[in-house]
């Protein structure tokens, strides 16, 4: 099984406004983040510690200007917080094992799937799935824009 953890050496390749978004719970504008409109089938994983949070079968176009899914590929990998920040409640959405902010949960998504969970596109990695069905952790990552390899 494998170990997902938040790292200074993670933390430190981040790029100023990876950081910004995960590490202080910053938003980027909408519109703006790197897999908005990407349509490919693979996975979305946190930029701090690669676990698996969001699969590409479970997004869906909301309009609000930044990726949006139903539902966590595996729930104990996101952590679902109140947050009373800006004068409203709302529900943000962390990584469990990297403790990323990666957006917020909001009511107007599929009632039947759990709502709409609005990520910011600066939170995570995406990871290609192949028609030969390799493993995850052995295919390539498609970098966020501007995001510095930590090796």
């Amino acid at each position: 099984m494998a170990v997902y953890q938040k790292s200074a050496e993670r933390i430190a390749a981040l790029t100023p406004e990876q950081f910004r978004v995960t590490q202080r719970s910053g938003t980027e504008r909408p519109g703006t983040g790197a897999y908005l409109d990407n349509h490919e089938p693979g996975i979305y994983v946190d930029v701090v510690s690669g676990e698996p949070l969001f699969a590409s079968s479970d997004k869906f176009e909301s309009g609000c200007g930044w990726p949006s899914f139903t539902k966590p590929i595996e729930p104990a990998h996101v952590a679902e917080l109140r947050d009373v920040s800006l004068g409203m409640v709302r529900i943000e959405v962390r990584s469990k094992h990297g403790d990323s902010h990666l957006g917020h949960v909001f009511p107007d998504g599929p009632r039947d799937r759990g709502g709409r969970r609005a990520l910011l596109g600066d939170d995570h990695d995406w990871l290609r799935i192949t028609a030969d069905c390799q493993k995850p952790s052995t295919l390539p990552v498609r970098r966020s824009r501007g995001h510095r390899r930590g090796d």
